[in-house]
C-alpha cells in the first residue's frame, strides 16, 4: 500500500471513530485530526468517499425557544472556523429558535462535533467555577473560545493554506439566501465572572489533536 492509500485509510478510520464515538471530545478529536491530514497531504473528500461529491447542506444543531447569548455566539466562531456559515432560524408559529450550519458535509460534520463539545465544556467549567453570575461566566467563555479559535486559525493559515478558504459553492448558496446579519447582543452583570470566563475559552483548543488510535 503506497504512502497516500495509507493516509487515506488514516482518514477514513477518524472519520469512523468520530461517528461512532459517544464522546463529544473524542469525535471533536478526530474529526479535527482528519481534518488536517486531509489538508496537509491535499486530498479530496471525494478520495476518502470513494468519488462521491460532497453538497453544500443546511444542518441544525440546536433548538429551543431562545438560543443563549453564548450559545450563539460559540455557534458564530465555531462556523467560521470550520469552512460553515451560522444560520438562526426563527419559526414564529412553533415559538422557536434554531441553529444550523450550513457548509460541506466533511466541514459541518467538524463544526458540529467542535460546537457540542464546546458547549458541554461551557457548562461543566461555569458549574465548577461557582461563579456569582452563570450568564456572565458563560458569555465571557464564548468570547474566550472566539479569540483561541480566531488565534489558531491565523497559526494554521500558513501551514494549511486553501484548506481554510471557504468552499465557493458554500459562498454561493448563502448569497442566494440573502440572510440578515445576526448579532448576540447580551451584556455581562458581572465583571468578575465574565473575566474568568474569558481565560477558561482562551484555553480552549480542539486542535490539540489526540491520536486517537490511527
Amino acid at each position: 500500500m503506497d504512502a497516500r492509500r495509507r493516509i487515506v485509510q488514516r482518514v477514513k478510520k477518524l472519520l469512523a471513530i468520530a461517528s461512532g464515538s459517544t464522546s463529544a471530545g473524542e469525535a471533536a478529536n478526530a474529526m479535527l485530526k482528519a481534518q488536517q491530514l486531509l489538508a496537509q497531504h491535499r486530498l479530496s473528500p471525494q478520495e476518502v468517499s470513494g468519488g462521491e461529491s460532497t453538497s453544500v447542506l443546511e444542518e441544525e444543531v440546536f433548538s429551543a425557544k431562545a438560543a443563549p447569548s453564548w450559545i450563539a455566539r460559540l455557534h458564530g466562531a465555531i462556523a467560521v472556523n470550520f469552512r460553515c456559515h451560522s444560520i438562526h432560524n426563527r419559526t414564529r408559529s412553533l415559538g422557536t429558535t434554531s441553529l444550523a450550519f450550513l457548509g460541506k458535509a466533511e466541514d459541518i460534520e467538524v463544526a458540529k462535533a467542535v460546537f457540542e463539545y464546546a458547549v458541554r465544556e461551557g457548562r461543566l467549567l461555569c458549574e465548577a467555577s461557582q461563579a456569582n453570575s452563570k450568564n456572565s461566566f458563560l458569555l465571557g467563555y464564548s468570547a474566550g473560545v472566539a479569540v483561541a479559535l480566531k488565534n489558531q486559525r491565523e497559526e494554521r493559515s500558513g501551514e494549511w493554506g486553501l484548506a481554510l478558504l471557504p468552499d465557493q459553492d458554500v459562498e454561493r448558496r448563502m448569497a442566494s439566501m440573502n440572510l440578515r446579519k445576526h448579532r448576540a447582543s447580551c451584556k455581562p452583570t458581572s465583571i468578575d465572572a465574565f473575566s474568568r470566563g474569558y481565560l477558561e475559552g482562551l484555553n480552549f483548543t480542539p486542535n490539540a489533536i489526540r491520536e486517537c488510535g490511527a
